[in-house]
C-alpha cells in the first residue's frame, strides 16, 4: 500500500508544519509510518509504502502543527499500489 500525505497553504520557517501518520489499532502508541510535511523542509507532499497485516484495523492521523500559517491543512490517504 501507498501512504501519501499532502500539506496546503503557506509553509512557516519551521523545519515541519504538519504530521502525518499511519496507526495500528488507532494507537498513538502504534505507529506504523511517520513523517512530517511542510514548512522549511518545502516539502508538500510525501509518499512511503506501509505495509498493513489483513484483520487489523489501521487509521490515519494528521496533524497541523500550532506554528503553521493558518491557512494550512493537510490530508492522509492509502491506495494500493
Amino acid at each position: 500500500m501507498k501512504f501519501t500525505c499532502t500539506y496546503s497553504g503557506s509553509t512557516s520557517k519551521d523545519n515541519i508544519d504538519a504530521l502525518c501518520e499511519v496507526r495500528k489499532n488507532a494507537s498513538a502508541s502504534n505507529s506504523v509510518q511517520r513523517f512530517y510535511v511542510g514548512g522549511s523542509k518545502g516539502n508538500k507532499s510525501e509518499s512511503t509504502d506501509v505495509w498493513l497485516d489483513k484483520g487489523v484495523k489501521y487509521s490515519i492521523y494528521v496533524n497541523v502543527e500550532t506554528h503553521a500559517p493558518s491557512n494550512a491543512s493537510v490530508t492522509g490517504v492509502i491506495k494500493d499500489r
